[in-house]
């Protein structure tokens, strides 16, 4: 919407909520979720791009280019992912993680989002999308399955040099991920840490008194402490348990 007039500018519904957008009509409507998650903009060498997930709403993103928000068209549409709104891509969920643009030293602006939860493989991934296109650049996958699901993750730039490093995320499983995002190619990202060539570890995996895992669904927050970085102590990461998705929480 304008500022200054209130005149609606530009107006979109993503495709995945097509087959709902009658029950908004129907007199006996229940609520359900439509756009639930919260966009983010940022610039890349060309664009301002924006990109948002469903949240409970759907299982997917989406990002348009609001470069010039008072003449938007349909062609600034970028991308839907996945572009199947049946929801495709087995390890995609219900994309409750918030997305992040940023810039990586391998393939210049890329879009960084967990999977969410309720995915057919019930496992947690890291998705790394081209941030114009849409394109699946890798899938950082931790092998933790079982109605498991990776939360928004905190993007951290170590070298303060524009070029995110690495990224932090939790999972429903109480793990704390750690993936390495650095490399002139983008084969050379990976989960940070591996008990051996083919299992990935997390940082943590956080437990209560009883042994029951503890879910992380919020973001970490990552603190970069100079003097501990100069005593090679690296990153504080902090963060929180919980969650609050099904009737039973």
């Amino acid at each position: 919407f304008s500022s200054q007039t209130g005149k609606e500018l530009f107006a979109y519904i993503p495709s995945f909520v097509y087959d709902h957008l009658a029950d908004l009509a129907d007199p006996g409507y229940s609520h359900q979720f439509y756009v639930d998650n919260t966009a983010m903009v940022a610039k890349t060498a060309t664009k301002d791009i924006l990109v948002c997930g469903l949240r409970k709403g759907g299982k997917g993103y989406f990002a348009l280019d609001v470069t010039d928000p008072t003449g938007m068209e349909a062609s600034d549409v970028l991308w839907e992912y996945p572009c199947d709104a049946t929801g495709a891509d087995p390890d995609m969920g219900y994309s409750f993680s918030k997305a992040f643009i940023v810039k990586t030293e391998a393939e210049g602006y890329v879009a960084i989002f967990g999977n969410g939860y309720d995915s057919a493989s019930g496992e947690a991934v890291l998705y790394v999308l081209d941030a114009e296109t849409g394109a699946v650049l890798r899938k950082l996958k931790t092998g933790v399955t079982g109605c498991n699901g990776l939360s928004t993750p905190a993007i951290v730039d170590v070298e303060l040099d524009g070029i995110v490093d690495y990224a932090f995320a939790g999972d429903l499983k109480g793990n704390m991920w750690k993936f390495d995002l650095r490399g002139a190619t983008r084969d050379e990202w990976d989960v940070a840490y591996r008990a051996d060539a083919s299992t990935p570890m997390p940082l943590i995996t956080v437990r209560n008194t009883s042994g029951a895992v503890q879910p992380i669904t919020a973001p970490p927050d990552v603190m970069l402490d100079c003097v501990a970085m100069k005593e090679g102590r690296g990153l504080m990461l902090v963060f929180g348990t919980g969650q609050y998705l099904n009737s039973d929480d």
